[in-house]
């Protein structure tokens, strides 16, 4: 039921159903469902720790007779003290959830209840994604804290998002707004997009995305003569950016064209969006930069509660809380050498595409040798090769390819045979969200969830 105040519309495309007062466009509006359900997360798993789980799960699992799948974990608890540490230097920043990072919709639904997250969608799909775990909660979705953010959309997905009142978006060109002006009526709040020098970063993102200062002034210009209206700027240091000089001149560069669309628009920015590229093991120190760089040049925003900052958190908030256990499908020793294949049921069609897409470095830990479970465990057996460093490996994975190589020269704490498991932690960034089911492997993967900080 909806007052008399309120406007219901049942959308066909989406088959949701959106419920949300007449306001003025860019206002906090709320997205009510059909039905809700399934207020938990499918598969959790109380008082455990990440090793305890991955011993109680394998040593109930028999590779003669069980399919022995990949799998994942997922430690609650760590997802926890990401928050904490982004807190702790960045408190003024919100982060918003990279749904393309790690689509897992349990995931998704767990960000949810933590709460005071935000979430970046890039496509249609992401957006069903984050209104269906709000379903399955049984919580209504505040709209304002969804952003479409890929600078270039697909009319059909433009005129979903529009539909269901997620009506903030980045843009780097003319071109998009006129597009969003033509099917939205103008509908649409935006976010310039300004390019960075990424080119230090390992995945550069400025290549395809984001317009320069003196192009974004003209973006201004159109968006003034339309009728658009810009909340503000964002910008993007790429992923796994590297060089602070980026993320100084990415502030600075904002600013000037903050000072152009306040100098010409009516309405006031109050959105800038710094993008995302951070990670767990390289935080503090650009964390350090972009807070005084912030303080520098939106101070008095900040200080007047003017502005609303925010993050695109991918890796930072997923990588370090997964971890993937994958079987050994087969082993082959080097006649005459002290080289080993290992085998393993996942690899680059799979889980790892990380390797190829993502520029991972990953690193095989031995879960059981010899059926036994060795993970962590440093005691010396006739099967550790803590003695012996001169064992090679190469880790290949299930597929016919030749390029299906996840480890060309390595090392292992353990030896291996056929049915043990191998895991790799830091799993949950850029991983299952490319899984294919290429020479017909699974590209779908349980994952259970634990808190280690309960």
């Amino acid at each position: 039921m909806t007052s008399a105040s309120q406007s219901s519309v049942i959308n066909k495309t989406s088959g949701f159903i959106s419920t949300y007062p007449l306001t003025p466009i860019g206002s906090t509006e709320s997205i009510l469902f059909e039905e809700s359900q399934n207020n938990k997360l499918k598969n959790y798993v109380e008082n455990s720790t990440v090793k305890n789980f991955l011993y109680n799960k394998l040593i109930q699992l028999n590779p003669e007779y069980d399919e022995c799948s990949p799998f994942y974990i997922c430690d609650i608890g760590e997802i926890k003290r990401q928050l904490k540490l982004w807190k702790s230097e960045l408190n003024f920043i919100q982060p918003y959830y990279a749904v393309k990072c790690n689509p897992n919709p349990d995931f998704v639904k767990m960000l949810i209840q933590i709460g005071n997250i935000g979430f970046d969608c890039a496509s249609q799909n992401e957006i069903k994604t984050v209104f269906k775990a709000h379903q399955d909660l049984g919580l209504n979705i505040n709209t304002e804290n969804l952003i479409y953010a890929n600078p270039i959309k697909p009319i059909y997905q433009l005129k979903f998002a529009n539909s269901l009142n997620v009506n903030l978006t980045t843009i780097d060109s003319i071109e998009e707004i006129e597009k969003i002006y033509k099917f939205t009526d103008g509908n649409m709040n935006v976010l310039i997009r300004i390019t960075t020098d990424d080119s230090s970063a390992t995945c550069p993102l400025s290549i395809k995305f984001g317009s320069d200062v003196k192009y974004s002034k003209k973006i201004v210009d159109k968006c003034i003569e339309l009728g658009i209206n810009i909340r503000g700027i964002a910008f993007h240091c790429g992923s796994g950016f590297k060089d602070s000089k980026t993320i100084i001149k990415a502030v600075k560069d904002s600013r000037d064209v903050w000072n152009y669309i306040n100098k010409n628009q009516f309405n006031k920015c109050d959105i800038l969006d710094v993008g995302g590229g951070f990670s767990k093991e390289n935080f503090i120190y650009p964390a350090k930069i972009l807070n005084n760089e912030i303080q520098k040049f939106y101070g008095n925003e900040l200080l007047n509660n003017n502005i609303k900052i925010i993050s695109e958190l991918g890796r930072f908030l997923s990588a370090s809380c997964f971890t993937l256990a994958v079987n050994v499908i087969g082993v082959r020793k080097e006649i005459d050498s002290n080289k080993t294949r290992v085998y393993l049921n996942d690899g680059l069609y799979g889980n790892l595409n990380c390797i190829l897409f993502d520029h991972q470095e990953v690193e095989p830990k031995v879960l059981t040798s010899y059926g036994k479970y060795v993970y962590n465990d440093n005691i010396n057996n006739s099967n550790s090769n803590n003695n012996n460093e001169m064992n090679q490996y190469s880790i290949w994975g299930p597929t016919c390819d030749g390029l299906d190589c996840i480890k060309a020269k390595t090392t292992l704490s353990h030896d291996v045979k056929t049915g043990d498991w191998i895991g790799f932690e830091n799993a949950g960034a850029y991983t299952n969200a490319a899984a294919t089911n290429f020479n017909g492997f699974t590209n779908e993967f349980e994952c259970t969830f634990i808190d280690t900080d309960i």
